[in-house]
């Protein structure tokens, strides 16, 4: 485990590692509750010295095991093609709980708790190390380790 998030109202928490899987534990039971493992679409050659951004918006999540990760990312084949698979950097719980704001590959992931399907990818050319989410929901901040705070609407 590379980060952790605990929902608002304490019932979950979320955790992401270099295996590109996000895990949704209850906190009362310990038990799993759903994991998914972020998957984007390749953008770039994998032997590229940069393969942290992603060019496509577009992303899914698959439930599968086993990648080796070489260089921080995996590549493997699904039926649309190749894809790529990120350490999952940051979590960050939505307020209401209902989404998970997830940092992999230098994008930004919205995930659906319910379902941990993706909602929405903001490609931000950079690797996050935080997240943060207003009360309203109305602001999304990012941290990178160069120092760059984000804050986007």
């Amino acid at each position: 485990m590379d980060t952790f998030a605990i929902s608002r109202d304490g019932r979950f928490i979320a955790s992401g590692s270099r295996d590109s899987f996000v895990r949704i534990h209850d906190l009362v039971t310990g038990s799993l509750v759903r994991r998914r493992r972020v998957e984007a679409p390749m953008s770039r050659n994998p032997s590229e010295s940069d393969h942290g951004e992603a060019a496509d918006d577009l992303a899914r999540t698959v439930d599968i095991e086993g990648a080796e990760l070489s260089a921080g990312y995996a590549v493997l084949e699904s039926s649309d093609g190749p894809v790529e698979y990120h350490p999952i950097d940051a979590l960050a719980f939505t307020p209401d709980g209902t989404r998970i704001l997830c940092a992999s590959g230098g994008s930004l992931h919205t995930l659906a708790c319910s379902n941990l399907l993706p909602m929405e990818v903001k490609p931000l050319g950079r690797s996050v190390c935080s997240i943060a989410v207003s009360d309203d929901h109305a602001l999304i901040a990012t941290g990178s380790e160069e120092g760059l705070i984000t804050v986007m609407r």
